[in-house]
């Protein structure tokens, strides 16, 4: 009898070891999240915590597609590109007071700027994979990022002009202020790349900066305009810093965090964040040492190339497409 019940304990604690070893080697466990994506706002689609009316006269309402705007503005930059480029040379100059814009010059500016005001009158904007090539390569930056950053450049050249010709030009300085800090809502709004929308809080930061200079005691002197972008400003801050934790601590992180990255992906109410991290998912698969890890980001990657998105479809191929060669060219963008 002893001997039966040891052949039986025996057979049930080998099952148990053969459960375990086909669970190891077929299903591994891949990382489960830490802290970094775990608990209050890490995983919600952040924006500005005060109404851009605080600082706006009114919500920009009108209909269309404010990329077309913006589109048109640069393809009139680059049609006048060193002609411009030669302009905002001398705005150093200009803050000095040591220069004023010529009537020309100033119409290389306010041509490309009426443009940029067309798109800053629009509720929304659609730009990504529209005026931009529909795919993601390596390094993996955004281009309609640096492309929307110039148009800023062309506003904020025209503030300082306005600025320096004194009290009656303040209002027209106030409202290319108010055209980068639109330019830069609609980039976070359209959350189509991480980049895009970090860049477009920071043109918003900027043209708060702008603003209360022009609302300080010392020019336009308009306290109630100046707390008001204070405040603003304040309600940015707590999706920066969510923000840039994740893409440097998190997304692009030195150290491997497959777990947090996966919850991301499959979790985040973000379409950049996920974007980002589903461009992530090529990296891991190379890199990570755990066979669950690998495994979970090729599910990931192959889940990603069917979602209706197209914007995470481009994600998704470009993380599938990734090679070791492909690795070692972005070790050496990001300096690695």
């Amino acid at each position: 009898m002893n001997s039966k019940m040891a052949w039986i304990f025996a057979g049930i604690f080998g099952g148990f070891i053969l459960i375990v070893l086909v669970k190891v080697f077929f299903f591994p466990a891949h990382s489960s999240p830490t802290a970094l994506t775990l608990g209050p706002y890490k995983l919600e689609k952040l924006g500005p915590t005060k109404p851009i009316t605080l600082v706006l006269p009114a919500m920009p309402s009108g209909a269309g597609n404010a990329g077309e705007d913006y589109h048109r503005a640069l393809q009139l930059l680059q049609q006048t590109g060193s002609r411009v480029e030669a302009v905002l040379r001398r705005i150093g100059d200009v803050i000095d007071k040591k220069y004023t814009l010529s009537a020309e010059e100033m119409k290389l500016l306010t041509d490309i700027e009426a443009a940029i005001a067309a798109g800053a009158a629009k509720a929304k904007m659609e730009y990504t994979f529209r005026f931009t090539p529909q795919k993601i390569e390596l390094p993996y930056l955004a281009p309609e990022a640096e492309q929307l950053r110039k148009l800023a450049e062309i506003c904020i050249a025209l503030f300082f002009q306005y600025t320096a010709l004194g009290p009656e030009h303040y209002a027209q300085a106030e409202k290319a202020a108010f055209e980068v800090l639109t330019l830069g809502y609609h980039m976070m709004e359209e959350r189509a790349r991480f980049d895009t929308v970090i860049d477009g809080v920071g043109l918003q930061v900027q043209a708060c900066e702008l603003l209360q200079q022009l609302y300080g005691a010392d020019r336009w002197n308009r306290p109630d305009r100046y707390r008001n972008v204070k405040s603003y400003l304040e309600g940015l801050d707590r999706m920066r810093f969510i923000y840039r934790n994740l893409q440097k601590e998190v997304i692009w992180a030195g150290k491997e965090m497959p777990g947090d990255v996966f919850n991301l992906v499959e979790h985040h109410a973000d379409r950049a964040v996920r974007t980002e991290a589903i461009i992530r998912l090529g990296v891991i698969k190379l890199t990570t040492p755990k066979r669950g890890d690998r495994k979970y980001a090729l599910k990931l990657i192959a889940r990603k190339l069917r979602s209706p998105d197209a914007i995470e479809r481009a994600a998704a191929q470009a993380a599938k497409a990734l090679d070791t060669e492909g690795l070692r060219r972005l070790y050496s963008w990001q300096g690695g």
